[in-house]
C-alpha cells in the first residue's frame, strides 16, 4: 500500500514524513517492515553521529583584523550553527524525522503482528551497533 499523505497511517502499513508533496513514501509489508525500520533508524544514528562529529568545524573565525572579516564570520556562524534555522538545526531536524519514520515503521510492525520484544530487540541492536547504548 502506498502512502498518499503525511499523516503517518502506520496502522495500514504506511510510513511517511514531510508534507504530502515532498514527503518520503515507503511501501512496507509484513516481510520487510522490520528491515525498513532498522535501516531508517540506523541511518538516523549514523547521520546524527556524523553531524555531531563535525559540529566543531562549523565555527568560522575572522581571517583578518578588518571589520569585514569579523562581520562575515558572524554572519556565517549564524547561518551555519547559531540560529534556529541554521544548517546544523536542519541536519538535526532531518535526523529527528528519520527517527519518527522509524517509529512509524515500528507501529506498522505491531500492526503486522510483530511483538514488542522483536521491535525492542531490533532498536536495541541498532543502538548497540551505533554505540549509543
Amino acid at each position: 500500500m502506498w502512502a498518499m499523505d503525511a499523516i503517518g497511517r502506520a496502522a495500514s502499513g504506511i510510513a511517511s514524513w514531510g508534507n504530502a508533496a515532498a514527503g518520503i513514501h515507503l511501501k512496507v509489508d509484513q516481510v520487510n517492515v522490520m528491515q525498513a525500520a532498522r535501516l531508517v533508524m540506523a541511518e538516523s544514528e549514523r547521520f546524527r553521529s556524523l553531524v555531531e562529529s563535525r559540529r566543531r568545524g562549523l565555527r568560522v573565525y575572522p581571517v583578518g583584523g578588518d571589520p569585514v572579516s569579523k562581520e562575515a564570520a558572524e554572519v556565517l556562524n549564524e547561518k551555519f550553527w547559531e540560529s534556529p534555522g541554521s544548517y546544523l538545526e536542519r541536519c538535526i531536524d532531518y535526523a529527528d524525522m528519520l527517527e519518527k519514520l522509524a517509529a512509524q515503521l515500528a507501529e506498522a510492525a505491531r500492526t503486522y503482528g510483530h511483538t514488542e520484544n522483536e521491535i525492542e530487540a531490533m532498536f536495541s541492536a541498532v543502538a548497540r551497533d551505533a554505540g549509543v547504548e
